[in-house]
């Protein structure tokens, strides 16, 4: 399967009050671990300009700045989308503060995709969407049409023939850490 990767890293920690993608756990920090989940890909890290040097310390190959974060995911995933020159490529996004995040959690989705042939696909537990999610080449599509502080739920929505959520229990798709209370819970 073409796909990409795009690691949405651009917010600014309000609720954290500190640079939560730089907290580690297990001597990794979270955006370290986010590119680690999907190494295997080509990827497009979009970052807020402060964190561009740590994403490269991180091993992100292709890193894109946004300069206007509040512009909400939908402005960075187009940044990414536009970063991304093949076009017949799918994406698969994620936040960058997804802590318990693995490849093998990446391939669940992906082979969900590719099984299923939607092309919208994301888990979900008890009917609660958690992340990665992929969006095959007409929902990338519609991505760019997305105006900004737009959420890309309204792809999911309009892409009612075209989605599958996949079923599952692991917290590592739905534990984002946004709070400091959240972090804690990591070590739980």
């Amino acid at each position: 399967m073409n796909v990409s990767a795009v690691i949405l890293a651009a917010g600014n920690s309000s609720r954290m009050g500190t640079e939560k993608l730089l907290l580690e756990i297990d001597g990794r920090s979270l955006l370290h671990r986010a590119i680690a989940a999907v190494a295997a890909y080509p990827l497009v890290v979009v970052t807020s300009p402060h964190l561009r040097s740590a994403a490269l310390a991180a091993g992100a190959t292709h890193v894109v700045e946004n300069a206007e974060p509040e512009q909400g995911m939908a402005h960075s995933a187009r940044l990414a989308d536009a970063a991304i020159g093949d076009r017949t490529s799918a994406l698969l996004l994620l936040p960058a503060d997804l802590p318990f995040l693995q490849p093998r959690h990446v391939e669940f989705v992906l082979e969900a995709a590719e099984t299923s042939g939607a092309e919208v696909v994301r888990p979900v537990r008890k009917g609660v969407p958690g992340h990665p999610v992929f969006f095959g080449v007409p929902a990338r599509h519609m991505l760019r049409l997305l105006p900004d502080g737009d959420t890309l739920r309204s792809i999911y929505q309009k892409m009612a023939s075209g989605r599958c959520d996949v079923e599952t229990d692991d917290d590592a798709y739905f534990l984002d850490v946004d709070t400091p209370e959240d972090f804690q819970a990591c070590f739980k």
